[in-house]
C-alpha cells in the first residue's frame, strides 16, 4: 500500500505514471522453470515471486499493446467485474 489515492484531478505528470489501481489478481505459475520457480539458468522465473498481476491502470489508452514486463493491464471497470468473477485457486490460461 502506497498511500496514494488517484483522483480525477491527480497533477497531470503523474498521468504518465503506470499506477496500479481498483483490484488486483495475483498470478502464480504452474510450469517450473516457466512461471514457477527458477529456470535452468538459475533466474527467477516465478510469476508470483515477480509480483505478476492482472490489474487495472491509470493508463488505459495503451490497452492492446505490449507495455509492460510482465503484468496484464485491464480498464478498470472490466477488472473489477474479473475480480468478483474469479475465486481464489481459479486457472487462468494466458495467451499472446
Amino acid at each position: 500500500f502506497t498511500g496514494f489515492v488517484w483522483q480525477k484531478d491527480t497533477p497531470r505528470y503523474l498521468h504518465r505514471k503506470d499506477f496500479i489501481v481498483t483490484r488486483i489478481l495475483r498470478l502464480e505459475g504452474l510450469e517450473n522453470g516457466i512461471n514457477k520457480g527458477q529456470n535452468q539458468a538459475g533466474i527467477t522465473v516465478d510469476s508470483k515471486d515477480r509480483a505478476i498481476y492482472i490489474h487495472g491502470t491509470t493508463m488505459e489508452w495503451k490497452l492492446g499493446f505490449p507495455s509492460t514486463i510482465g503484468c496484464i493491464h485491464m480498464r478498470s471497470k472490466d477488472v473489477v467485474k474479473l475480480f468478483s468473477e474469479v475465486g481464489v485457486g481459479t486457472l487462468v490460461y494466458i495467451t499472446a
